[in-house]
């Protein structure tokens, strides 16, 4: 016993006692408390900044067997809350911190987590993420496109984060009520993919084109390019114009539209005659016809 109180007495720092005693300087000195709890927060986040360790921090679970009641406790508080989640973008493979970033979307903070490459590591964070960026969109009305930029921008994070969205966004689509406003927020994000990436084959295989090969070939072949081409025009024209055409949504696609009222509308572009029929022709039947009249024939369709 005396080699240890030795030990302890020669060697103990009691950093937390002299801090906790400088902070009642502080305060006797005339500084707020608010202000005092503040100034050791920040410090403390520093420190643990600099001299943080991964592998010390998942051996927290290990040894414990469990969720450590201080960390349960210490998600409550904003200023930890913020460093967990500035720890989980530098360290991105710490289960510690990657289960952590778990607890405090459990516990209901995921509006809080703004950095995507945190969120994207788990689904079940990634659904909650989404779901209250969603949510924002449906409810926003003043800015309207910021909204849907953000959302943008967090679904097009990673190949797996989009297919993700869009699978979920695709489903929401064919709900009676507001249907049409999840088809619309799954396009600006596929336009917003488009900037850095060719995303036609998901596309494609979302809106059913597989069953359709010819259509689907000469659409994919435009859409990659980003650009028309009298053959597919053709191609599409004439499955278009068969008895039993394909879908209409295939051809109700965005980008597909833009290119079409380009072709026809832009000053300085220059079609074959030969084949400017076939573009009105497909521009108008994606934008006149209903799958409830495709029992029509071809020369009521338009009636």
């Amino acid at each position: 016993p005396e080699q240890v109180i030795e030990l302890l007495s020669h060697n103990y720092k009691a950093v937390a006692q002299m801090a906790n005693l400088v902070a009642e300087w502080l305060i006797l000195g005339g500084v707020k408390v608010t202000n005092v709890q503040a100034m050791v927060e920040n410090h403390l986040k520093e420190m643990i900044l600099k001299t943080f360790d991964p592998k010390k921090a998942d051996t927290i679970f290990t040894e414990e067997g469990e969720t450590p009641a201080w960390l349960t406790a210490m998600i409550e508080h904003p200023t930890w809350r913020s460093l967990i989640y500035r720890l989980a973008e530098e360290y991105p493979d710490c289960l510690m911190l990657n289960f952590t970033i778990k607890l405090i979307s459990d516990a209901g903070f995921q509006g809080e987590i703004t950095s995507i490459s945190t969120a994207a590591q788990q689904i079940e964070v990634f659904s909650r993420v989404l779901k209250t960026a969603i949510s924002g969109f449906l409810t926003t009305s003043d800015d309207w496109q910021k909204s849907i930029d953000e959302c943008g921008k967090m679904v097009c994070h990673g190949q797996h984060t989009y297919v993700y969205s869009q699978v979920l966004l695709h489903v929401l689509s064919k709900e009676t009520k507001g249907g049409s406003t999840m088809k619309r927020l799954a396009q600006e994000i596929t336009k917003c993919a488009q900037q850095e990436h060719d995303v036609t084959p998901i596309t494609m295989s979302l809106n059913g084109a597989a069953g359709y090969p010819q259509a689907c070939q000469a659409l994919s072949s435009m859409m990659s390019r980003n650009t028309l081409n009298p053959a597919d025009i053709t191609v599409l024209y004439r499955n278009y114009n068969a008895p039993d055409p394909p879908p209409i949504d295939l051809i109700r696609t965005p980008q597909f539209l833009e290119l079409l009222v380009d072709a026809l509308f832009r000053p300085g572009m220059k079609l074959n005659p030969e084949h400017k029929p076939k573009y009105v022709y497909l521009l108008a039947y994606a934008t006149s016809v209903s799958e409830s009249t495709l029992y029509l024939r071809k020369e009521d369709r338009f009636g």
